[in-house]
Formats: structure tokens, sequence, C-alpha cells
């Protein structure tokens, strides 16, 4: 009986510990771990613009193109 348990927990142990990335939710493959200034900046330009200007300058510029 003594046996059957310590198989048992010999096989739970090595099934739960080879799989590393089993229980790793947290890890989205869509989203860019570091991304470089070509993608940042704009974005960054733009919501900097917005603020400063705030809706009015959005406006104006949608009525003067």
């Amino acid at each position: 009986m003594i046996r059957k348990i310590n198989i048992g927990a010999l096989i739970l142990t090595l099934l739960f510990a080879s799989c590393e990335s089993w229980l790793d939710v947290n890890d989205n493959p869509n989203y860019p771990d570091d991304t470089g200034y070509e993608v940042v900046l704009p974005s960054g330009i733009t919501s900097v613009v917005y603020v400063m200007g705030g809706r009015y300058q959005v406006l104006g510029s949608l009525w003067s193109e």
C-alpha cells in the first residue's frame, strides 16, 4: 500500500514538475515585450498634441482639411 502511494506521489511530482509553461497564463503572445521609437513616437506625439490642444485643435484640423 505504501509502495503504491510512493509511486503515485512520484508520478504526480514528475507530471507537475515537467510542465513549466502549463500555468503560465499571464504571457500574451500578441503583446510585444519591447518596441522601438518608430512605433511609440507617433502615438506619443499625437497624445501630447491632443492633450495640449484639446478637442478644438482636432476639430479645427478637420475643418481646415
